[in-house]
């Protein structure tokens, strides 16, 4: 009687336990809607472009992840729409989430040609990376500092790049070539 006494407690526990990080996963997810930066005015693409040191100091902040294109705030998708000129089949921002197929070389209709792989989101800034498909695929990275009203892109010399981490190392190590003004896609 005893052992199932203990056992039952140790699976209330972890019950408990499991339903409390849910939980709390639910709440990050509400307080991204509702930060600073949900309210941002997308950056144009005008907007000037910001210098490696402001991208090297912007890339060392703290930061939520998310992997989910419906849950980044309107003033990530315009900015990367202004900046990165969307509107692929006439949709205002166009990428899948993770794992979701992709237009590529083989073109899909219908589906657009970039995939996010995560896009890390604070208060005033965002950095979103994300698959390029095309004859070849390139995994790319653009920055918006909403305080400086600045964004960054380039494309990655390196691949398997899925992590924030993986990501400061490939831009502090600068294997990635840089999109000049007016030159991005």
């Amino acid at each position: 009687m005893k052992n199932i006494c203990q056992k039952a407690r140790a699976i209330v526990m972890v019950l408990c336990t499991t339903v409390s990080l849910f939980l709390s996963s639910c709440t990050k997810a509400e307080h991204l809607d509702n930060s600073p930066l949900a309210h941002e005015v997308p950056l144009q693409n005008h907007s000037a472009t910001m210098s490696l040191a402001q991208l090297d100091k912007l890339m060392r902040e703290n930061f939520v992840i998310v992997t989910d294109v419906r849950k980044l705030p309107e003033s990530v998708k315009g900015s990367f729409c202004n900046i990165e000129k969307c509107n692929f089949v006439g949709v205002k921002f166009d990428m899948v989430n993770p794992g979701e197929a992709m237009s590529t070389d083989a073109m899909i209709p219908g589906v657009p040609n970039k995939r996010l792989r995560l896009a890390a989101l604070n208060g005033d800034s965002a950095i979103v990376l994300y698959e390029w498909g095309g004859y070849a695929d390139q995994t790319c990275v653009t920055a918006f500092d909403f305080r400086q009203h600045t964004s960054w892109g380039a494309s990655l010399k390196v691949f398997g790049v899925n992590t924030l981490e993986q990501l400061r190392t490939a831009i502090s190590d600068r294997r990635f070539t840089q999109w000049s003004p007016g030159g991005r896609r």
